[in-house]
């Protein structure tokens, strides 16, 4: 009982984050319309906002979600770790959002990572990562023994686990490498340049995992990919990938141009076994959509195909960026979409058991349509050379071409906002319904 209400706790944090992310999103949509005041401090609005949306979405929401799956997938004994964890999430989340309304610290629009630069502000986001950290640790040691065995799905997010535990020691060790640190934008480029592309790994392996976990759970099987990831070779190559930001980081010091630059080779690297993961599935889905599905398992697959979409889409967008443009959001949009549509997807398939509502499956569609028509108006307005991180104020939109990928990208910012605000009231009405049995969140037997 316990435990349930742990799981059920964790996740209503994690669609609070999303749905502050959600409200963030609104607001920076607003301060990019052109008709707004020159007269009124829109940069300064516009950077605050921006820093709490992406942290809240790529830090808080998606980190929360990864470990809330580990909490299901990965259970382990020392459940006193887990409940110590639940309380420092909801502390640090508590104490971030007092330094945003407080107004403390200035923005610092560092890549991946934005943050105020206020002690408290920070302190906050170093308590959740340990809250984070503290669910990783636990569970290192739980099932690795029993690799073989274990379904893809597992396999993908014991990987993510992993990659975690590279990820923030990146993050100790700039910290150490930079120390005595005086914070300023260059610096906290410098500063979370490497764990910024350490954590893309992570969601990418999480991304995999929830490909996996909805494919098996709808039938389909995975024998080829399976065989694979038996082989020795292909085991060694993935730890090997994903603890190449640890060598990374001992071999470069952060503010060093080559360690920039190996993070971003690296980072490029990773997206082509996903790739390839990616065409194997669709070519079993072909040949599965030959044998005939059950129709209550379609919605798994539909959510898949709807991910890999968006994920192609900004892998292309990704090689398409030139310089420091609004191209380079449209690539990360459409990544960081693929990767919500699935958490999304993994939450329902929790929340609902064998069967989802038709509505919820056009919530879906939803949520990828808008996701693209924003990820286009994002790219053919860095096509014409619109600058990052600026508020309407700062832009020059002189011609009609530019005014019309502003207009798709609001359209498709507002459909995308709809479809994700209908995610989060159905699922805080499905966990605070009367009635609503803490049965329906159970652990995950490891070896189910």
């Amino acid at each position: 009982m316990l435990q349930n209400k742990l799981l059920r706790s964790w996740l209503l944090f994690a669609l609070g984050a999303l749905l502050l992310a959600n409200l963030m999103a609104l607001v920076l949509v607003f301060l990019k319309l052109p008709i707004l005041s020159v007269g009124l401090p829109l940069q300064s609005w516009f950077a605050r906002t921006l820093v709490l949306h992406v942290d809240l979405s790529i830090l808080i929401w998606a980190l929360s979600v990864v470990a809330l799956i580990w909490l299901l997938h990965i259970p382990q004994r020392l459940q006193i770790l887990d409940r110590v964890a639940m309380g420092l999430m909801f502390v640090s989340g508590a104490s971030m959002l007092l330094s945003v309304l407080f107004g403390q610290g200035q923005p610092l629009l560092s890549n991946y990572i934005p943050v105020l630069d206020a002690p408290s502000y920070l302190f906050s986001l170093g308590g959740f990562v340990l809250a984070i950290s503290i669910i990783t640790l636990a569970r290192v040691s739980v099932i690795s023994s029993k690799w073989d065995q274990l379904p893809l799905s597992k396999k993908m997010f014991l990987l993510a686990l992993w990659a975690f535990i590279a990820t923030v020691s990146v993050q100790l060790i700039a910290w150490w490498t930079l120390a005595p640190l005086v914070l300023n934008l260059q610096r906290a480029e410098q500063l979370f340049w490497g764990a910024g592309h350490s954590l893309q790994a992570v969601y990418l392996c999480m991304l995999l995992g929830g490909w996996f976990y909805l494919l098996e759970r709808s039938g389909v099987s995975l024998a080829l990919i399976a065989r694979l990831a038996r082989h020795r070779i292909v085991i060694i190559s993935v730890f090997s990938v994903i603890f190449t930001p640890l060598v990374i980081s001992l071999a470069w010091a952060p503010d060093d141009p080559l360690y920039r630059q190996a993070f971003s080779i690296w980072m490029r690297l990773f997206s082509l076994p996903v790739l390839g993961v990616m065409s194997m599935l669709i070519w079993q889905l072909l040949g599965c959509s030959r044998q005939g599905l059950e129709t209550s398992c379609l919605w798994r697959v539909s959510a898949v195909g709807l991910s890999m979409l968006l994920f192609f889409l900004g892998v292309v967008l990704g090689a398409m960026i030139r310089g420091d443009s609004l191209m380079v959001p449209a690539h990360y949009h459409a990544t960081t979409g693929a990767v919500n549509l699935i958490f999304m997807a993994v939450i329902y398939d929790l929340l609902t058991a064998a069967k989802i509502e038709g509505s919820l499956q056009w919530q879906l569609k939803m949520y990828a349509a808008g996701v693209v028509l924003m990820v286009m108006g994002l790219a053919f307005s860095g096509v014409m050379g619109a600058s990052r991180k600026l508020a309407a104020s700062h832009e020059v939109t002189a011609y009609p071409a530019e005014m019309a990928a502003i207009v798709l990208m609001g359209i498709g910012a507002a459909i995308g906002l709809i479809a994700s605000f209908w995610f989060v009231i159905y699922a805080f009405r499905s966990l605070l319904a009367p009635g609503y049995g803490s049965s329906q969140i159970s652990v995950s037997k490891v070896m189910s």
